[in-house]
């Protein structure tokens, strides 16, 4: 019966990366525009966003491709634009934000961050920002879109989705500034990643609320995911490890080594991969089955 089950599913682990990826690189791109610009404390994690921002796109985008099962094809999703498919609508956000993404990093990367300042550069960074919060939370409506899905078919969804995005973005950031050695204000950043990971906790207990509180295809979807199947997931891997360590680590001690700032951004990552898979995989089991 399992295997039955992962054969039909319409979105496998793939999509699920793709989604998580997508997110990270709207996550990250918000918070080096917002570093560069107006949070001068972040400053100095400026540059570090903006290299992730395009390499992390890049690698969405290939996952997407490869997803596709008919890659050398796949130029022809960029000439072409159906205006009632989520998807198409994302491979046109993720284009015009990837180029963004690319001429912003490129400053940095040539040493030109006085050039940032330029009022028809600035406007540009701007441009990406409406682009970056898109890329970070679409993927949400794909999945509402879909019908006789108990779990896709609510409104927080996107919420979350961008929500996971920024926590992703930032604990990216902070894993490869530990990593460089640039450590100078991290615990500023951490606490901000606190922050968003409990805002997040705080979205997925009203999301549970309301499923509880709906019909009983609602209701087997929400105590499916507490106590069945993926509850393995869920409690360990995304509440305790991706959750609870991370804000533990980040509120609560001030003066952190390289390797626990590195093991709980981590952590925090693998946390919004795995709702990620949870939301994907999950949503697509029949409610029927448990």
């Amino acid at each position: 019966m399992e295997i039955a089950i992962v054969e039909h599913m319409s979105y496998d682990w793939r999509i699920a990366l793709y989604f998580f990826l997508g997110g990270l690189a709207g996550g990250s791109y918000l918070l080096s525009v917002a570093a560069n610009y107006w949070i001068t404390g972040f400053k100095p994690f400026a540059r570090t966003a903006a290299y992730i921002t395009p390499v992390v796109l890049a690698a969405g985008l290939l996952v997407l491709i490869l997803d596709l099962g008919k890659p050398f094809r796949a130029w022809r999703l960029f000439l072409t634009f159906n205006a009632a498919s989520a998807l198409s609508w994302g491979v046109w956000f993720l284009s015009i934000f990837f180029a963004i993404s690319v001429v912003y990093a490129y400053f940095f990367f040539m040493g030109k961050e006085d050039l940032l300042e330029n009022k028809k550069v600035k406007l540009i960074v701007y441009i990406g920002i409406p682009f970056a919060i898109l890329t970070a939370s679409y993927t949400a409506v794909i999945l509402i879109q879909a019908p006789g899905r108990a779990l896709w078919h609510s409104p927080l969804l996107p919420v979350l989705f961008f929500n996971g995005g920024l926590i992703s973005g930032v604990a990216a950031t902070i894993l490869v500034a530990s990593i460089r050695g640039g450590t100078a204000n991290i615990g500023g950043l951490g606490k901000l990643l606190s922050w968003l990971i409990i805002a997040e906790l705080g979205f997925l207990l009203i999301e549970f609320i309301v499923l509880m509180n709906g019909g009983k295809e609602y209701v087997r979807i929400a105590k499916h995911i507490a106590t069945g199947d993926w509850g393995l997931l869920f409690w360990p891997v995304e509440i305790v490890i991706g959750s609870i360590l991370p804000v533990a680590v980040f509120l609560f001690f001030k003066k952190l080594p390289a390797y626990s700032i590195a093991i709980a951004s981590t952590a925090a990552l693998i946390g919004v991969f795995t709702m990620r898979i949870i939301v994907v995989l999950g949503g697509q089991v029949p409610t029927n089955l448990f």
